[in-house]
């Protein structure tokens, strides 16, 4: 129930690095979505127009408060609203296999996350990556096996090897974990639209307290113990909060 007629969708022959298609804010629902033309090498499906009409959903309900301090979302609950409207639609339009086929987005942002677990656990004080150690610890194992026959690991290895993993995880991963928040609001039924009415602190930003200004459950969104069970219930399209 909210009007998304005022924007505008561009397509374009080239996409920049690592995106499908993107959303730009502009006035107050003057929006504009960039898609791939047919010819592009870019790969665009239907769930991910959903996506980003999600993104101009929250520039909208954020930019009609005329306040600055509405201006701006948190990256990791902007797309937790992105990834709510295009699971939704994907649990009434698409087949088994898209679904599967959209969780590919958060694989490299998983795999970053288990490097930085194991160098963690290797040397807690250091801040770069060191695959050298990673590649010999155990848990990486688990990886090597699960990804044997993609270039996954490969990728990121010759990508940030010794380099400092703090700031690339908050610039381009962290808001990855967006998908499983917005699953847990598919599963727990919570409102979307309380995430509209967010203010983001100008000291340090800690996401408990942004959620601590909404009518959320903290203790449900945030429980991730069955996670797996509510990933299977997604792809096979048995993840309802009957919308």
């Amino acid at each position: 129930n909210i009007d998304v007629t005022a924007v505008d969708i561009f397509k374009i022959p080239k996409m920049p690095d690592h995106a499908e298609a993107y959303a730009t804010p502009c006035g107050i629902d003057e929006h504009y979505i960039v898609i791939p033309t047919k010819e592009s090498d870019s790969f665009l499906s239907y769930d991910l127009l959903i996506h980003e009409l999600g993104h101009t959903v929250e520039y909208t309900q954020r930019r009609k408060k005329l306040d600055p301090a509405y201006i701006f979302g948190h990256p990791l609950l902007s797309e937790t609203i992105a990834h709510y409207y295009q699971m939704i639609y994907m649990l009434k339009h698409s087949t088994r296999e898209e679904r599967l086929s959209m969780l590919c987005s958060i694989t490299e942002s998983y795999v970053f996350n288990r490097f930085i677990q194991i160098m963690q656990d290797i040397e807690p004080q250091n801040p770069k990556f060191d695959f050298s150690k990673i590649t010999r610890h155990k848990d990486f194992n688990e990886l090597a096996f699960a990804y044997q026959s993609t270039p996954v690991l490969e990728n990121l290895i010759n990508k940030y090897d010794e380099k400092e993993f703090a700031q690339i995880f908050y610039d381009h991963h962290a808001k990855r974990s967006g998908v499983f928040l917005a699953l847990n609001f598919i599963k727990y039924k919570f409102d979307i639209k309380e995430l509209f009415d967010i203010k983001l602190p100008k000291e340090t930003i800690d996401l408990s307290k942004l959620i601590a200004q909404t009518n959320l459950k903290p203790k449900k969104l945030f429980d991730f113990s069955k996670i797996d069970e509510t990933l299977n219930s997604f792809i096979n399209g048995t993840l309802s909060n009957n919308c």
